[in-house]
């Protein structure tokens, strides 16, 4: 509400500049600014951006740009050298320059290569680093040398060693040292079996047992229990407990988890689809821009199938002339495929694959592959289409393999189809009248139509003959052929040409689409076709209109029936063309207030339709009601049928009614009848229909409702105050109503109504007659102020708020429905509604500053209610005043509007309450000019001085 402070927004801009370097949290964010995260010196990588440089953070990195194909945005070639830098004389690699080496650190270093792209610089002296770990003692591997043994450094030699496709070299009596103590370690958990091993968290050590195993044997240990140990590990929202006790979820611990799960799938069953993946996922995006965390965010969802959600697939296939579904014979056809993620650079570390199947159903493969220049991936050889027709169906297969995440697969289709270019020349022309008929221009009966059809290809103009069939198929507006006509193309010599006559006028209005297309003979198959459109605009009609009953009830079953026709004259009725066939005509049902109540899909009985539908007990379907039929056609358009009665259009619209005998039995009331603002009062009834004995229950619209009425002395006629919904209790009905200044004070009167769903009344008796109650409402209303108007010039408008509220006998007063009318100096300057917040209530306004002068503003809160009676009031007296000018006119009488005017009574309504508002006028202070003038008045003698300076350079005045 209050206007913006130019310094304040001045602040907040410089803020957000000394903020760009910071990155945005997201699932996304870290990924797409990944560059950030490097650091411009050594090329190592941040976690995040207060962090320094770490291997680990690098290794982190480099498997995001391998994972989504963004290596060339970072500066690869500097990470390179870093990775060198950290190469040691034992052949090993530490964390930091000059450092020892460490197997953790090997592993890093060597899981960064092959991210990076880059083979490890001499591989094997490397592998005989990590050989020289084995600890001798435990035939375990250590982190450095002459160290203890321990798994997470065998876990991270093994890894290694499979990463440079040397497991083979693990000598035979290590490897079943770690086998035998793997099985070992094959432990019973709360839920399933899993890993253990001391002081390693559960899930963190069942991964490295699992990984371990799976990378030394060729079967898996018990999958079944170690994947029911997993799924016992996962958070209700998602993410999975690192310990036993579960009392810690980390990106960390669910990455392991999924990635156990992912090598448990060599079994043959994707044990994924058996977790809440939804959860993961959701869980997942949560993730802040910690490169760490991210990374194991992002390996996490590359297990599920919501990853390939990431990116974005771009299927091309050579040219301009190779888009779109249907090709012309002859093109080249050449698949190219670009992957993209995160709007980056395409993909390039993919293996791809195209398969494509013809129409004869005869495939063919080929290995796509990547194109540099052009950033796509290509089928090594085009795909010609000379003697190729009908569809032609690819099938693009896409694997990526990432380091640390099980082979993902990626799938794209699309289908072409191979035809001729048809070419058509239409002619039409009314045998009554002679004359032409453009395309799309409406016909009607008495319209022959001819058709000269040319099909050609790349590389041939004019085709006649071929395996084939030129068809021509006159389609109606619902899509429904009404004619067929066929030219074989076998051995064919003639030009295709067809004829038709629209000789009747019976079909429906909308588009008459004359349709070419070419079949193949062998599998009727339709590969070619071009269309004519026309128009038809006939009226149509409903005729022959029967319902099932004369009246109805709540629960009967209604049902109507009519038979569509068109009536060129519209007092003859001329039949559809294939009445056996289903179009789509619509019934709508409507309250007597214009709302659409039900809608009906007609079925059609040799070309009557019928529409049927339940009546259900409820007060939506009681009282009066309009029925009409549309004709929608198969593009969505509609047409509402006029309904044609003893060969003339009926003026009166088709009717029914549903009637009850509603009777209401009190259960609950308030014991008294004054009533004070803030007072709670129940009413508690059940209503039955005698006509059916069954219960009324509330539908969508309509209801049972109590109002507080009072009497207008002036219009001698009541008005409404209050109006308030029964709700539904089970088998009764229910109506709370909290008492506040909505409704109007005084003595007035509580009446039980019920209405139908275009607002009809429906009597409800109770015991036999209208339930009404004398009542007074009255207490008094305290209001609790607060004002506000605004005093700094450097906002662009002066604000004014009123908060407040309301209460009565100390009971705060809620949804009271106010309108604020705004004086100044006695002139009303503003209306405006009054905002609602729980207990609070808030009236607003603002203007320039020069329209807010200093002084008092008065603001009168009005009940919405009141000013409605005198907005009603006021149009009375003008309707009053109108009928008596015809009056005058009529009698010739001299007529006297003032006066007549001013014997009508008229509405005065009272405030609720009044606030006065003190202002005083915002007024330039401070500077005697704006703060803008600080930065730009300076900027501008400066540009002048240098500006003069060069000029003095150029004209030799200075050296």
């Amino acid at each position: 509400i209050l206007a913006n402070y130019k310094m304040k927004v001045f602040a907040v801009l410089v803020l957000l500049s000394a903020c760009v370097l910071l990155a945005q949290a997201g699932f996304n964010d870290a990924v797409q600014q990944l560059a950030r995260f490097q650091d411009s010196h050594t090329g190592a990588f941040q976690s995040n951006l207060n962090s320094a440089p770490t291997l680990e953070a690098t290794s982190d990195a480099l498997f995001l740009a391998s994972l989504y194909g963004i290596r060339s945005k970072i500066n690869a070639f500097q990470t390179e050298e870093y990775l060198q830098s950290l190469r040691t004389s034992e052949n090993g690699y530490s964390s930091t320059p000059s450092g020892s080496a460490t197997m953790e650190a090997t592993f890093n270093a060597v899981v960064s290569h092959v991210n990076l792209g880059k083979d490890v610089p001499q591989s094997s002296n490397v592998v005989n680093y990590v050989l020289s770990l084995v600890d001798s003692s435990s035939k375990l591997f250590a982190n450095n040398a002459g160290g203890r043994g321990n798994i997470k450094s065998t876990y991270h030699a093994i890894a290694t060693l499979s990463a440079l496709d040397s497991l083979f070299s693990i000598p035979e009596d290590v490897e079943s040292s770690i086998v035998e103590l793997l099985e070992q370690s094959f432990v019973n958990g709360p839920s399933g079996k899993y890993f253990s091993f001391t002081n390693v968290p559960a899930v963190k050590s069942n991964y490295y047992g699992t990984y371990i195993w799976n990378a030394l044997n060729d079967d898996l240990l018990e999958p079944e229990e170690n994947f029911k140990f997993i799924l016992s590990q996962q958070n209700p929202q998602g993410g999975f407990f690192s310990d036993l006790q579960h009392s810690t979820t980390s990106y960390e611990s669910s990455s392991l988890a999924i990635s156990t799960v992912g090598i448990l799938g060599r079994s043959g069953i994707d044990y994924t689809e058996r977790l809440n993946v939804i959860a993961l996922v959701r869980y997942c995006n949560q993730v802040t821009a910690d490169l760490s965390e991210t990374a194991a965010a992002h390996k996490t969802v590359a297990h599920t199938g919501y990853f390939s959600d990431n990116f974005k697939f771009i299927v091309e296939y050579g040219g301009a002339d190779t888009r779109g579904t249907n090709v012309l014979q002859g093109t080249q056809l050449r698949p190219e495929i670009v992957v993209r993620s995160f709007s980056g650079p395409s993909h390039a570390n993919l293996d791809v694959n195209v398969r494509y199947t013809g129409a004869d159903g005869e495939s063919k493969s080929s290995k796509m592959v990547w194109d540099e220049e052009n950033q796509k991936y290509v089928s090594p050889q085009s795909i010609d289409t000379s003697n190729r027709l009908g569809k032609v169906l690819f099938e693009y297969d896409m694997e990526l393999n990432t380091f640390g995440v099980r082979p993902v697969h990626f799938s794209q289709s699309a289908e072409k189809t191979i035809g001729y270019r048809v070419n058509i020349v239409p002619t039409a022309v009314n045998e009554n009248t002679g004359a032409a008929i453009n395309e799309g221009e409406p016909v009607s009966a008495g319209t022959n139509f001819d058709f000269d059809v040319k099909l050609s290809n790349k590389t041939h103009s004019n085709i006649k003959s071929g395996n084939f069939d030129v068809s021509l198929s006159v389609y109606d507006s619902s899509y429904i052929v009404i004619d067929k006509q066929s030219m074989s193309g076998v051995n064919n010599a003639e030009l295709f040409k067809f004829s038709y006559s629209l000789t009747e006028s019976n079909i429906p209005n909308g588009e008459l689409n004359f349709v070419v297309s070419v079949e193949d003979r062998s599998t009727g198959a339709m590969f070619s076709n071009n269309a004519i459109p026309y128009t038809v605009s006939t009226p149509m009609v409903a005729s022959n209109v029967q319902f099932n009953e004369e009246s109805y009830t709540l629960g009967s079953f209604f049902s109507v029936s009519f038979v569509p026709g068109n009536s060129p004259d519209l007092h003859q009725i001329i039949s559809l063309a294939s009445p056996e066939s289903q179009r789509k005509f619509v019934l709508d049902v409507t309250t007597s207030s214009g709302v659409v109540a039900r809608s009906v899909v007609g079925q059609n009985s040799n070309g009557k339709y019928s529409f049927e539908f339940g009546i259900p007990a409820s007060y939506e379907s009681l009282g009066n009601f309009v029925v009409s039929f549309k004709y929608e056609t198969a593009r969505g358009e509609v047409l509402v049928l006029d309904v044609l009665e003893n060969g003339e259009i009926s003026e009166e619209p088709l009717g029914f009614s549903v009637d009850a005998e509603l009777e209401a039995e009190i259960l609950e009331k308030p014991t008294s009848t004054n009533f004070f603002y803030g007072n709670d009062v129940t009413y508690k009834l059940r209503v039955n229909d005698k006509v059916t004995g069954s219960s009324v229950n509330l539908g969508q619209r309509g209801g049972v409702f109590l109002t507080l009425n009072h009497y207008d002395k002036i219009k001698e006629r009541s008005f409404t105050s209050t109006k308030l919904p029964a709700v539904q209790d089970g088998n009764d009905l229910v109506i709370n109503w909290k008492v506040n200044p909505n409704a109007a004070s005084g003595d007035g009167t509580l009446v039980l109504i019920a209405e139908g769903p275009g607002g009809d009344d429906i009597p409800i008796l109770v015991a036999g007659k209208l339930f009404s109650t004398a009542v007074n409402i009255g207490g008094d209303i305290k209001e609790n102020v607060t004002t506000f108007s605004s005093d700094d010039y450097y906002s662009s408008q002066t604000a004014f708020i009123v908060q407040f509220d309301l209460s009565c006998n100390s009971v705060p007063l809620r949804d009271v429905k106010l309108r604020a009318v705004v004086e100044y100096e006695g002139e009303e300057v503003v209306s405006t509604p009054v905002g609602v917040f729980d207990d609070k209530y808030i009236a607003s306004w603002n203007s320039l500053h020069i329209d807010s002068p200093s002084g008092d503003y008065i603001v009168k809160f009005y009940r919405e209610a009141d000013q409605q009676r005198a907005s009603d009031n006021e149009e009375w007296k003008q309707k009053q005043l109108r009928a008596k000018q015809r009056e005058a006119e009529l009698s010739g009488e001299n007529f006297n509007e003032q006066a007549y005017l001013a014997s009508l009574e008229t509405v005065e309504i009272e405030p609720l309450f009044t606030v006065n508002v003190p202002h005083t006028m915002v007024s330039r202070g401070g500077l005697p000019f704006g703060t803008e003038w600080l930065i730009l008045i300076p900027v501008t003698i400066g540009f002048l001085y240098f500006d003069n300076v060069k000029r003095q350079y150029k004209r030799g005045d200075r050296k």
